[in-house]
C-alpha cells in the first residue's frame, strides 16, 4: 500500500446538500494496473475531477487486477477520515466467460460493501464485455464519473440526515 497526499490547490470543501462550510470530502482509490495505460487515464479522470470538484484524494492504492480490489477498499471503508471509494479497473473479454464472473463477482462484494459500511463506493471499472478498444476510449470518462457519482450520492445521503 502507498499513501498519496492530495496535491496543493485542491479545495478543502464541498458544498454537500446546500450546506456552505460542510467539512471536507476525503476519498481514497483503488485502482487495478492490470491494463497499465487503461489505468493511467481512469487515475487521470479521477484526479480531474476530484480536483474540480475539491475533493481530497487521501489514498490511492494499486493491486493487480479488479477483482483484488475489494480488500483494499474494505480496508479504506473502515477509516473515518474517508467519506466514500473510488474503485477503477477494466475487465476486457477474453475468449471464455471469465470476464463476466470477475465482473460479477467484485460488482456484488463492492456493492456490499457500500452498504455495510454505509459510504459509497464508486464503481469505475469498465465491462465486463468491453474489448481493448473499448475501454481505452472510455477510461478517462469513466475516471470522472466515478468521482461524480461518488460526490452525488454523498450530497442526496446528506439530505436525510
Amino acid at each position: 500500500m502507498k499513501k498519496l497526499i492530495a496535491r496543493k490547490g485542491v479545495r478543502n470543501s464541498l458544498e454537500l446538500g446546500g450546506n456552505l462550510g460542510s467539512p471536507a470530502v476525503r476519498i481514497g482509490i483503488v485502482y487495478s494496473n492490470y491494463y497499465p495505460k487503461i489505468s493511467q487515464d481512469l487515475l487521470k479522470g479521477a484526479r480531474e475531477s476530484a480536483q474540480k470538484l475539491g475533493i481530497k484524494i487521501v489514498y490511492e492504492l494499486e493491486v493487480n487486477g479488479s477483482y483484488d480490489t475489494v480488500l483494499p477498499c474494505k480496508k479504506l471503508l473502515e477509516l473515518n477520515e474517508i467519506n466514500g471509494v473510488a474503485v477503477l479497473g477494466a475487465i476486457v473479454k477474453g475468449e471464455t466467460d471469465h470476464d463476466q464472473v470477475i465482473g460479477y463477482s467484485t460488482a456484488k462484494q463492492l456493492q456490499r460493501l457500500s452498504v455495510k459500511y454505509d459510504k459509497p463506493v464508486g464503481f469505475g471499472i469498465i465491462g465486463p464485455g468491453a474489448t481493448m478498444k473499448q475501454a481505452e476510449e472510455r477510461a478517462l470518462e469513466y475516471g470522472k464519473r466515478t468521482i461524480e457519482a461518488i460526490v452525488q450520492q454523498l450530497k442526496e445521503i446528506d439530505k436525510i440526515k
